[in-house]
């Protein structure tokens, strides 16, 4: 049975969503689709743009002032003809329905459609709807996720477990979250500004480092060399150093490897790393990974780049 009541509360449900929606959005908004299922559903409207917070928010609302009205839901088979002659078109929001007998489902003043699915006989028999997220998965067209009855309940709970866990880690009132979070979020992008700063002054310091450390091999400078850092600031390096004929090789303790080679070189950097390693790129840049140790790779570049 509570499988059964659930389908019938999130069935009425859209049914009552799908006219809230087209009150507060507008005429044009119709229904191109929906999914019930016994824990959640989803709701498919045609609309031109996002729908806002606030909006969502309006819906919702006007849903549960709906279902509060306890207004009777009523069934009847009718004959298309008939049935499109008092309802108008309208009555086909989730599609045309085939045969000649249909099945109109009525919440009096709120919506009449053609269905023939299962539904509760009045909107208070729906419990609380509590609408769980909207996203937009075509140009034109807006899906609302939500739940009915007690698993809106359970739904709200859960949030209530998150907000309470939130209060408790960062010590501060659940009223409070949004501005400790924004403050906290804010004083991240000063820290984030000052590591990027620190991690430019340590590649400069690195690269003044190595930047003697060039071999001649043929017609080209060469550098090899492992430094730790991340791949970011490894380029940054790369980017410094390889100027005209040189190619500059960098790798760290994690395996990662870049090539990079300066305008005068006519060497493709992708086809040097496949050499030595595994990865791709363009042809003055490319990395990857490569498990070789720095010595190795330096003997192998060096037979390859000595009589290019």
């Amino acid at each position: 049975w509570e499988h059964r009541i659930n389908l019938m509360r999130n069935h009425t449900a859209t049914h009552i969503i799908n006219a809230s929606a087209q009150r507060i959005l507008g005429k044009h908004v119709w229904q191109s689709g929906s999914n019930v299922e016994p824990d959640k559903a989803r709701l498919d409207i045609t609309h031109y743009k996002r729908i806002s917070r606030e909006e969502l928010k309006k819906i919702e609302e006007l849903a549960n002032k709906i279902v509060l009205e306890g207004i009777p839901i009523k069934s009847t088979f009718m004959d298309r003809n008939e049935a499109e002659q008092k309802y108008g078109f309208k009555i086909y929001q989730g599609g045309v329905v085939p045969g000649n007998i249909l099945r109109i489902v009525d919440i009096e003043g709120i919506d009449v459609e053609a269905c023939g699915g299962t539904h509760c006989e009045n909107t208070s028999e729906v419990g609380y709807i509590k609408i769980l997220k909207t996203e937009r998965i075509q140009d034109g067209v807006e899906r609302l996720e939500y739940t009915s009855g007690l698993n809106s309940v359970r739904e709200v709970s859960s949030m209530e477990d998150i907000l309470l866990a939130s209060s408790e880690i960062l010590g501060v009132p659940i009223e409070n979250l949004p501005k400790t979070v924004k403050r906290f979020f804010n004083e991240w992008k000063e820290q984030k500004k000052t590591i990027e700063e620190l991690q430019r002054k340590i590649g400069e310091y690195k690269k003044y480092q190595i930047s003697n450390n060039f071999e001649r091999v043929g017609k080209y400078n060469l550098l090899v060399e492992k430094i730790e850092g991340n791949p970011k600031e490894l380029m940054a390096i790369a980017d410094n150093l390889a100027k005209d004929n040189s190619i500059v090789v960098l790798l760290n303790s994690d395996g990662y490897i870049l090539c990079k080679r300066g305008d005068a070189v006519d060497v493709d950097m992708g086809n040097l790393l496949k050499k030595i390693g595994k990865g791709g790129g363009k042809n003055n840049m490319a990395q990857g990974k490569c498990a070789e140790d720095i010595d190795t790779i330096k003997k192998k570049l060096k037979e390859i780049l000595e009589y290019k």
